[in-house]
């Protein structure tokens, strides 16, 4: 992938910014930026803008001397760019599904929009919100984009 302009790569920093202060409050968890890599089940390695996983799921899953063991987040968020087509990225989106994550964000700065993922559940799309509240694994989490999306 190409790298994001600023705009989008700062989106995507402060997003992975919110999400490690709560995490952090809630003294559990793991959160990684996009140059975390994961191994998915299907033989995919994906780098999520922003993850966040489980301790004892990430003890669980790790093995001696295996840099990346097959291991799915619980939680991601993707940032679009500009660059970005929606298509292929609403496709990783149910990949992400497919191998085990159990939430996903779609944040679109451009329509100003994100896009909810979750397993065994159609894409909800919320447009123009100032808040995202998280579910399931992240519940309590309440990222704020008031000053990404509502410019």
């Amino acid at each position: 992938m190409p790298p994001k302009d600023p705009e989008s790569g700062a989106l995507g920093a402060e997003t992975a910014a919110q999400l490690g202060n709560w995490a952090h409050d809630q003294g559990k968890g793991h959160v990684c930026g996009p140059d975390t890599g994961f191994h998915f089940r299907d033989g995919s390695r994906r780098s999520p803008d922003a993850t966040w996983f489980d301790d004892a799921r990430w003890r669980a899953a790790k093995k001696p001397r295996v840099r990346f063991p097959v291991f799915a987040p619980d939680f991601v968020i993707e940032v679009r760019s500009p660059d970005d087509r929606i298509r292929p990225l609403r496709e990783k989106m149910e990949e992400y599904i497919a191998n085990g994550v159990q939430l996903g964000w779609l944040i679109d700065p451009m329509e100003r929009t994100v896009t909810i993922y979750s397993s065994g559940q159609p894409p909800r799309v919320l447009e123009n919100p100032a808040t995202v509240a998280g579910e399931g694994p992240v519940a309590g989490f309440v990222l704020s984009l008031e000053r990404n999306l509502n410019k």
